[in-house]
């Protein structure tokens, strides 16, 4: 890019004729203009537009069309063309170097300064468009790098947990696979899990912690304190084959306390899985206790302790009926 502009030319049309200094008052700047240039601007013949076109140059090449600002300096405009060269230049300069924060971190003070300056921006629709641009332009990556990825991210929290996906998102999200669907075939479709698959996923639950505990769950963990006898909440039973997370566990009777509501479970006859939970837990060596909620509401810590006493000696189904 060999530049049109030099000390000795007018910074606005690019003559090297007729020059002298033009001084802008209080600021202290001076620039070179020919001498048309300087009757123009200050006669004031050109219309705005044709002012902006005239000053507004490249500042390479000096051409008026297809002008725009640099990224990193918005002072510097330049055309379309240079534009490109320079960028092409600079990788081509960069390309080879070795990066000076490779192998180093972020010391606490810089990345508390970039945290602060990122927190609350929002990204502008043309930044975004650039963006998706850079991405799909990128090759994906590969198997090995994916791997890597998904090794690097084992164990770490999501960096959009706790944080909610706007509704404008979600319904994106959802025309888009509609759209797909309606060319290509759903590859899950009529198909199942692997017992492999299943097994993970069996492992993956067992470690996750209920967010919600009933009012029921409550009033039997208040009764067992009152009694001075040490449970467990949401102990994971791993020793049958209808895996789950029971209400309560007591260590001291090996029991395995359940607070069933009623219209969850069914009551008053209780649900199929319950019933299979039910004999896989006492052949495993439990012993099980099942209160429905109206049952829980009417007793107080004494009557619960009885319970409990009658229950050391195997099953017990409060008011439950069996199925004819």
């Amino acid at each position: 890019m060999n530049s049109q502009f030099t000390e000795k030319s007018c910074n606005y049309c690019g003559t090297k004729n007729n020059l002298h200094k033009q001084f802008r008052v209080g600021k202290f700047v001076t620039r070179n203009i020919c001498i048309e240039c300087n009757s123009l601007c200050a006669g004031h013949k050109m219309s705005k537009e044709q002012k902006i076109k005239k000053i507004k140059r490249c500042k390479y090449c000096g051409s008026f069309d297809n002008l725009k600002q640099m990224k990193r300096n918005d002072k510097l405009i330049t055309c379309n063309i240079c534009n490109k060269c320079y960028f092409k230049i600079m990788s081509e300069k960069i390309k080879g170097r070795v990066s000076p924060m490779k192998g180093r971190k972020q010391s606490e003070y810089a990345r508390k300064r970039i945290s602060e300056v990122h927190t609350g921006r929002v990204k502008s629709p043309l930044e975004r468009k650039r963006s998706s641009e850079v991405h799909k332009r990128m090759p994906p990556p590969s198997l090995e790098t994916r791997r890597k990825m998904s090794v690097a991210k084992e164990g770490k929290p999501s960096g959009r947990k706790g944080i909610p996906i706007p509704n404008y998102i979600k319904e994106k999200i959802r025309n888009t696979l509609k759209e797909y669907y309606k060319v290509n075939e759903n590859p899950f479709k009529n198909q199942t899990h692997t017992e492999e698959t299943r097994e993970k996923m069996r492992k993956k639950r067992a470690l996750q912690k209920p967010v919600f505990t009933s009012r029921n769950e409550i009033i039997l963990q208040e009764f067992l304190k009152q009694l001075n006898i040490e449970f467990i909440p949401h102990r994971y039973m791993r020793e049958i084959k209808h895996r789950y997370q029971c209400d309560i566990f007591v260590p001291k009777y090996n029991l395995v306390i359940e607070a069933d509501g009623n219209y969850w479970h069914s009551y008053p006859f209780g649900t199929e899985l319950d019933w299979m939970r039910n004999i896989e837990l006492q052949e495993a060596g439990f012993r099980v206790l099942r209160l429905w909620e109206s049952e829980i509401r009417q007793i107080d810590s004494s009557e619960f302790m009885g319970i409990i006493n009658i229950a050391k000696g195997g099953l017990y189904y409060g008011s439950r009926r069996f199925r004819t």
